[in-house]
């Protein structure tokens, strides 16, 4: 299977900040207007020509994405690859900077949790067991779009450094 991982557009978190939205609430933010753009342009690309699939996360964000990525190609957006979890339990959650306080822990210990760090994250093992799941239940297909996060595209691929919105990285399975 060769899957196309597409990391979603520039989401907006604005309105989910205004509204005081906390854990999975976060997860409500949409697309900026370049990040719509963006994913109009990138959703083009030929590479993506035989795709028979589209895989996405079910985050806003990522969604929204596929849907560009579907919509010209006549193709079914499936549910699957969520974002990585910083907040397993999906109520502890209340802000980007705990977001990124998770994510800074992961980097530093990405195959245990510490005993004493605030919240319960999802580990390397653990994306990657999910990945290859939610992959085996679309080994028919030849060629699937994935859209999905970054630190996903990271784990799955080996890949260092930043993904940028909307890159789309190219992998075998």
């Amino acid at each position: 299977m060769n899957v196309y991982f597409v990391r979603h557009g520039e989401p907006d978190f604005e309105p989910v900040n205004q509204a005081g939205y906390v854990g999975y609430g976060r997860d409500l933010s949409g697309l900026t207007a370049a990040g719509r753009k963006d994913a109009q342009k990138k959703a083009q690309d030929a590479r993506l020509a035989k795709a028979t699939l589209v895989l996405s996360s079910p985050y806003t964000r990522a969604l929204e994405t596929a849907h560009y990525f579907a919509e010209g190609r006549q193709l079914v957006v499936e549910l699957g690859l969520h974002e990585w979890r910083p907040d397993k339990t999906g109520r502890q959650l209340t802000s980007g900077a705990e977001a990124v306080a998770a994510f800074e822990q992961y980097s530093l210990t990405p195959e245990q949790v510490p005993a004493d760090f605030f919240m319960t994250y999802e580990t390397r093992q653990e994306i990657v067991a999910r990945v290859e799941d939610t992959l085996a239940r679309y080994q028919q297909y030849e060629q699937v779009i994935v859209v999905t996060h970054g630190i996903v595209i990271r784990t799955m691929t080996g890949r260092k450094g930043p993904i940028e919105y909307c890159e789309i990285v190219e992998w075998h399975n």
